[in-house]
């Protein structure tokens, strides 16, 4: 047996906030039983546990923002990954303009909001973010009724910034608006 495979892991429970001592035992189980033999690789492991070891499951996101903005817009996510954010939204009266079509702020709002929570969740404890710049290019409308979807990845991720690129397209797939914004890290002091 190699030095990366092993049958057993310890951890100390200490070590892990009481919240997430189910998803890492759950995600070390179906290791297991993906595994041949019950075997894992402790490299593959260790991966998957710090992959998701800021990210909310998408109901508690929905719920830490729904009394704040995004949640009067109505945002609904799809998709909480490090490298990979999605939300909706339905296109509803208050949010369009003459021809009741989606309001220009909104895309941009719905924008804003996905790349600030795909940095977000992968802050470090006790850091904040802010946009600091964002660049939209409209392309077509969306119809009251119909949904958005919006779909972020990053161009960019240091220690001070990153840079997500969100694609808003409509039920159809089409692009709507193109979005290129900048998020600061604001660590403390």
């Amino acid at each position: 047996m190699g030095g990366a495979r092993f049958r057993y892991v310890y951890y100390t429970y200490d070590s892990l906030h009481n919240d997430r001592v189910s998803r890492y035992f759950a995600r070390f189980m179906n290791l297991i039983a993906r595994s041949p033999k019950g075997i894992i690789n402790e490299k593959e492991f260790l991966m998957s546990m710090q992959h998701d070891q800021n990210i909310e499951p998408l109901s508690a996101m929905a719920e830490r923002l729904k009394p704040l903005f995004p949640g009067m817009l109505g945002i609904e996510w799809t998709k909480l990954e490090p490298d990979h954010v999605q939300a909706k939204l339905l296109v509803r009266m208050e949010l369009c303009t003459a021809g009741n079509s989606l309001h220009g702020g909104a895309f941009m709002a719905l924008a804003d909001t996905v790349g600030a929570v795909a940095t977000f969740i992968q802050l470090p404890k006790g850091a904040r973010t802010t946009t600091i710049e964002s660049k939209t290019n409209f392309l077509r409308g969306a119809p009251i009724g119909s949904y958005v979807h919006a779909d972020t990845r990053p161009l960019h991720r240091g220690r001070t910034t990153h840079v997500w690129d969100t694609r808003i397209t409509d039920e159809a797939g089409k692009l709507c608006a193109l979005v290129i914004q900048t998020q600061m890290l604001l660590h403390e002091a």
